[in-house]
């Protein structure tokens, strides 16, 4: 429980927001996860000229080689979306261009072998459907959404450690 409350505020929030994880309809009806944002402002896609230049500029420096770029702004964020080695990521920049995180979006298999394990230790008889890395500056932690017969959870993993970050039953 030595995680800071801004780390485990972050990652309920990427949770919350970008799950691809499927919910059945007594889930939905029940918890509203997102239901405190409200304005959200809407994205609007970017061309390449229109991006702040230290964003770009930091983005081309921390990432050769990527595919499928797509710059977009939603008031004063900047966010990138991009393929990198087959794996989709978003990496965020507030108003002044300055990195904010990055994310990862990851399949059982291309997530690390310390996830991995952390979760067969911890979560026995669980199978993993899909894991956020969240990689802000300073650390890196892990969302990772688990099911089984009964239940889905999301799990953080930070250090080893596996919290409890949600519990929903079928």
């Amino acid at each position: 429980m030595k995680k800071t409350f801004s780390a485990l505020f972050t990652g309920m929030l990427v949770s919350a927001a970008f799950s691809t994880f499927a919910q059945q309809d007594t889930y939905a009806a029940n918890v509203n996860p997102v239901a405190f944002i409200t304005n959200y402002p809407p994205r609007t896609e970017l061309k390449a000229s229109e991006v702040n230049s230290n964003a770009l500029e930091n983005f081309t420096r921390n990432n050769k080689a990527v595919s499928n770029v797509t710059w977009t702004s939603s008031g004063t964020v900047l966010s990138v979306y991009f393929e990198k080695d087959g794996i989709k990521s978003r990496s965020t920049y507030d108003e002044k261009g300055k990195w904010e995180y990055t994310l990862r979006y990851l399949s059982a298999k291309q997530a690390p072998y310390r996830v991995r394990e952390a979760i067969d230790t911890y979560c026995p008889g669980k199978t993993i459907v899909q894991v956020t890395e969240i990689k802000k500056t300073g650390s890196v932690y892990h969302l990772v959404k688990l099911e089984d017969a009964t239940s889905y959870l999301t799990v953080q993993v930070m250090n080893g450690e596996v919290d409890l970050v949600e519990k929903v039953t079928r």
